[in-house]
C-alpha cells in the first residue's frame, strides 16, 4: 500500500522518521520503500521530464529524485534514489534533501528457485530467467534476435526483460561483485 501524496523533501534520516511517525488510512506501520519497491512505481513510457509514474493514481508526484530505504553498499553515507523525472536509479547523499513516498506491508524479496534446466524462477515476480549469461557482447538488435531465437528448457518465448524486470534481480546488498 502506497502513500498517494508526496509530502515534501527530507534528508534520509528525516524521511525515515516521517514514515515511522506517519498514521494514514488507519495504519501506523508506514516505512520508506526499498529501491526495488520504489522502482515498481516507475512507468518508463512517460517521456522526460516526467513524472515517470501513473499520475491518475499519484497526481502530485514531483519530477525529481525520491529516497529509498536502501543504503548504497559502496558508501554508507549514500542511499539509492529513483528519479521520477526519467526513471533512472542512482544514489545520493543521505544528507541531501529528496522527496519521499511512504509504503506499508512486507518488504518484497526475491525467491529464486533453480529449476535444474538452465533456468531460474523468481516466485515473487513470476518470471523465469536464463541462468547463464549469454555468450558474447551484443547490440540491442542482436540481443533481441538472440532472445527471440533461444530455445531453452522447452520454451521458445524468451525476450529481453524491461527495466523494472531486470532491476528485480539486482542484489543491492553487494558492491562491485566479482
Amino acid at each position: 500500500m502506497w502513500q498517494q501524496a508526496t509530502p515534501g523533501i527530507y534528508t534520509w534520516d528525516q524521511a525515515n522518521t516521517y514514515c515511522d511517525d506517519l498514521t494514514l488510512g488507519g495504519y501506523s506501520d508506514w516505512r520508506l520503500p526499498t529501491i526495488k519497491e520504489l522502482s515498481t512505481l516507475i512507468d518508463s513510457s512517460h517521456p522526460h521530464p516526467g513524472p515517470a509514474i501513473d499520475t491518475m493514481f499519484f497526481p502530485d508526484t514531483e519530477s525529481s529524485w525520491y529516497f529509498s530505504s536502501t543504503t548504497f553498499v559502496g558508501n554508507s553515507i549514500q542511499a539509492w534514489i529513483d528519479g521520477f523525472n526519467s526513471g533512472i536509479v542512482n544514489y545520493g547523499n543521505k544528507s541531501t534533501k529528496y522527496f519521499l513516498r511512504a509504503v506499508r506491508g512486507n518488504k518484497s524479496n526475491n525467491s529464486f528457485i533453480d529449476n535444474g534446466n538452465g533456468t531460474i524462477s523468481d516466485t515473487s515476480t513470476g518470471l523465469m530467467w536464463h541462468k547463464a549469461t549469454a555468450p558474447g557482447i551484443y547490440t540491442w538488435k542482436q540481443a533481441l534476435s538472440y532472445c527471440e531465437s533461444l530455445i531453452l528448457a522447452g520454451q521458445d518465448d524468451w525476450r529481453l526483460p524491461n527495466k523494472n524486470e531486470l532491476q528485480s534481480i539486482v542484489d543491492y546488498s553487494r558492491y562491485n561483485p566479482q
